[in-house]
């Protein structure tokens, strides 16, 4: 076999794993390879857990951001709350979640039209998701659709995330408007009189815990 020939077999072998080389790393940037954290939320399952038995701390459910979700087949909104409250109202078997929405915001509105409402805790990969819930608004995009999280109905019939770690379903018992008058001065002074919150109130929404959902 001639020399030339066989040069050319051998250019020949190197473009083709040249190719398969630059191809592959096409397909490596296309599909990043899944976080641990990815991983492990694809392979837990939904369970409903018994309230009395499931632990949760409300502390840094609330600190550590959760998102508070509302609405009906074809309207749902969600928005960040790092205010909240757990306990038992109305009765020792009476579990409750309280949650405060200012009534600037659209999920004030969602809350005022619906009965139900979902409280989800999430881990820190979420973080990122959870801030543009809580500066977007419903009023002017699709925030379910702009926070890239999977909406996911449960089979109450109420809406959360499928990438959350813990789901709280409640049914609205109560809610009431906060006035400047009942609050403290220091509390006053430093939410309700600066910037664009000025006499902004909270709404305080009671809600009866019906199912409390975890990720086994």
């Amino acid at each position: 076999m001639k020399i030339s020939n066989i040069l050319n077999i051998v250019l020949a072998v190197a473009l083709i794993i040249l190719t398969f080389k630059v191809v592959n790393n096409k397909n490596n940037e296309q599909e990043p390879e899944q976080t641990t954290v990815e991983k492990e939320q694809q392979t837990k399952e939904w369970h409903q857990v018994n309230i009395d038995s499931v632990e949760i701390n409300p502390f840094t459910l609330f600190q550590n951001a959760a998102a508070l979700t509302v609405g009906r087949q074809g309207a749902v909104n969600s928005m960040t709350i790092g205010w909240g409250t757990l306990g038992i109202l109305w009765g020792h078997d009476s579990h409750v979640a309280t949650v405060y929405v200012r009534k600037s915001r659209f999920t004030h509105h969602m809350m005022e039209e619906n009965n139900t409402f979902t409280i989800e805790g999430f881990s820190s990969e979420y973080d990122n998701q959870l801030k543009y819930l809580g500066t977007a608004s419903g009023r002017d995009e699709d925030k379910i659709k702009g926070s890239s999280l999977t909406l996911k109905t449960m089979p109450s019939g109420t809406f959360a995330f499928e990438e959350g770690n813990i789901i709280i379903e409640c049914r609205k018992l109560f809610s009431t408007d906060y006035t400047l008058q009942q609050m403290d001065s220091t509390v006053v002074n430093k939410w309700y009189i600066k910037g664009d919150d000025f006499d902004n109130i909270h709404t305080a929404y009671v809600g009866e815990i019906t199912a409390v959902w975890v990720k086994e």
